[in-house]
């Protein structure tokens, strides 16, 4: 049993709240606490502080709303990945499924897209704009065919009848910092939910990577606190790629983009409040050393005689 059940062992030998968490994080307390399954952390995970798995994942599997459009967010490279999402009316989206496969051509991809999409789940549903990597969209992949080379994601758009955008940018922190927002935005509907909820069964990946799989490495002879500048490429990185730019796209930048025009304007005033308090200031300072030279002419002017 776990440290702090009912029935926990060994406790009249162990000094007074040996069990409490003392700020440890979530994922810690639940392993080597309540000695609860949990995710190995090999590395730092990218959204070690905003994600929590009991608040982000839906504790019953996610009904896709029939009509209501899907987005998909796409990402190429070694493990090729779609992530199916559908926002909800309160600004919430709901991570449905996703799609990930190691080393295959656009086209087998995309049949297997396909045949998803026409799966009992998500079949009759409109499917909305598709968000994809903006390097997609320049990188160009050979057909399986043997023909003329072409754009990944021209490729998939023409294979899966998918109208697909680039993402606003392909910046890693401004991506991330869209997930960011969606992860720590209370819902509007719901004050004990966020604007991200994940499916508990069709996003084992997406979930995976949250936990741990999606992280910084720890450097090479470090101190074991050291971690790598850039995100570890692995079977978990394309699905969350995907996500960032589906997030993004739709409606993420624009959220970006308002939170810092709002941090400004908040700034703002507080440079006027401080210059127009700098400026009282140097006027009272003016005021009372002419008012100080005035008692001093006043001293030493001379007596005028009778």
């Amino acid at each position: 049993p776990g440290g702090r059940a009912h029935n926990a062992e060994n406790l009249p030998n162990l000094p007074v709240g040996y069990y409490e968490p003392r700020g440890r994080q979530s994922w810690w307390v639940r392993r080597f606490i309540d000695n609860l399954p949990g995710f190995s952390r090999a590395g730092r995970p990218v959204y070690e502080n905003e994600y929590n798995d009991q608040i982000h994942v839906s504790p019953t599997i996610l009904i896709p709303r029939r009509n209501l459009p899907l987005s998909i967010g796409l990402d190429q490279g070694l493990f090729p990945s779609a992530v199916i999402t559908q926002k909800q009316p309160s600004g919430q989206r709901w991570g449905l499924g996703e799609l990930v496969e190691h080393n295959v051509g656009y086209k087998t991809f995309a049949e297997k897209l396909n045949r998803l999409l026409a799966s009992e789940r998500y079949r009759g549903i409109p499917i909305g704009v598709s968000w994809v990597d903006p390097a997609g969209l320049a990188r160009s992949a050979t057909s399986e065919e043997g023909g003329e080379a072409q754009h990944w994601a021209a490729m998939v758009a023409r294979e899966c009848g998918l109208t697909i955008k680039p993402a606003p940018s392909n910046a890693p922190g401004v991506r991330q910092e869209a997930v960011r927002q969606a992860l720590l935005t209370v819902c509007d509907d719901n004050p004990h939910q966020r604007n991200l909820l994940i499916d508990p069964v069709h996003c084992p990946k997406l979930r995976r990577g949250f936990n741990s799989g999606f992280h910084f490495k720890k450097k090479r002879g470090g101190d074991g606190n050291s971690y790598e500048p850039e995100v570890n490429k692995n079977e978990f990185s394309n699905p969350h790629d995907a996500l960032q730019y589906v997030e993004l796209g739709d409606g993420g930048y624009e959220t970006i983009n308002r939170k810092r025009d709002q941090e400004e304007r908040r700034e703002r005033p507080d440079h006027r409040r401080r210059f127009q308090s700098s400026s009282r200031g140097l006027h009272r300072e003016a005021f009372r050393a002419g008012t100080d030279r005035a008692r001093l002419r006043h001293a030493f002017r001379p007596a005028r005689n009778p």
